[in-house]
C-alpha cells in the first residue's frame, strides 16, 4: 500500500489529507462501475472510513493517530475492500496509460506529415536536382526523431545500410521504378544509420510512421500518397505506419 509517510515517527499531515482524498475519488468511481450483481457494502464502508480519516485530519486530530486508526481497519474488516480497490485501480491506471501511450503516438506520428510537407514547400516548383517526384517524411514514435527522403538513388542522403537491403531483397519490383529509388527507403537509410540498427528484430512494431507527398505533374502540385506497392511489402515486415 503506498503511504504517505514522511521520516520515521512522522506523518505528513497535508499529504496525507492530499492521498485521502486522492483515494476517495477512485475508489467512488470503482464503485459507481461495479455491477449490479456484486456487493458494493464493503467498498462502501471503505469510502466512509476514508472519508473519516479526511475528516479527522482536518477537524484537527494527530495525523499518525489518524493514520494508525486507517491502518488498524485496513488490517481487519477492510482488508477484502482495500485488495478489491488496489486490484481495480490497477487495470484503471493500465487503461489510462495506454491512452496516454496512444496520444503520444499520434501526436508523434503527426510529425511525419509536418516534416514531409515543410521539405516539399522548399520545392513548390516541383522536382529538381535536389529532390525527386516524391518527398517522404518519417518518424520514430519513440523517440520523436524525423528524417525526410526523397525518390532518386542519386538525390538519397546517405549509402546503402544492411538491414535496408535485406528488406529490398525480400520486397518484389511490382512498380514502374526500382524498389531502391523511393523516398521511403532514403528516409528509412538515414534512420537506420542514425539509431546504429544491425538487424530488422532491433526495430521496435509499430513505431515507425511515414508520410509522402508526390508531385502531380498535371496539377502543378504536391499531394499527399500512399505507399506505393514496392514499399507497402517492407512496410508490413516491420510494422511501420503510414499517415
Amino acid at each position: 500500500m503506498s503511504q504517505p509517510l514522511g521520516p520515521i515517527g512522522e506523518v505528513d499531515q497535508k499529504a496525507l489529507l492530499q492521498w485521502a482524498f486522492q483515494r476517495r475519488s477512485e475508489i467512488s468511481k470503482i464503485l459507481s462501475k461495479m455491477p449490479a450483481r456484486e456487493s458494493r457494502t464493503e467498498v462502501e464502508t471503505l469510502i466512509s472510513r476514508v472519508s473519516r480519516l479526511e475528516t479527522s485530519l482536518v477537524g484537527g486530530t494527530d495525523s499518525i493517530e489518524a493514520w494508525d486508526e486507517f491502518v488498524e481497519f485496513l488490517d481487519g474488516e477492510g482488508a477484502d475492500a482495500w485488495e478489491y480497490y488496489l486490484k481495480q485501480q490497477e487495470a484503471v491506471d493500465k487503461e489510462l496509460q495506454e491512452a496516454e501511450r496512444r496520444k503520444a503516438r499520434d501526436r508523434f506520428a503527426a510529425l511525419a506529415a509536418k516534416v514531409a510537407v515543410s521539405a516539399r514547400n522548399k520545392y513548390r516548383g516541383g522536382p529538381n536536382a535536389q529532390v525527386g517526384t516524391v518527398i517522404a517524411g518519417l518518424v520514430d514514435v519513440t523517440t520523436g526523431r524525423t528524417w525526410v527522403g526523397t525518390s532518386g538513388v542519386a538525390a538519397h542522403a546517405t549509402a546503402a545500410h544492411p538491414v535496408m537491403t535485406t528488406l529490398l531483397d525480400w520486397t518484389r519490383d511490382v512498380e514502374k521504378w526500382p524498389v531502391v529509388s523511393c523516398a521511403e527507403v532514403d528516409a528509412m537509410k538515414q534512420y537506420l544509420h542514425a539509431t546504429n540498427i544491425a538487424s530488422l528484430q532491433e526495430i521496435p512494431a509499430e513505431s515507425l510512421y511515414f508520410h509522402a507527398e508526390t508531385w502531380n505533374e498535371k496539377a502543378r502540385k504536391w499531394q499527399g500518397r500512399s505507399a506505393c506497392k514496392n514499399c507497402s511489402q517492407w512496410f508490413a515486415k516491420i510494422q511501420a505506419q503510414r499517415v
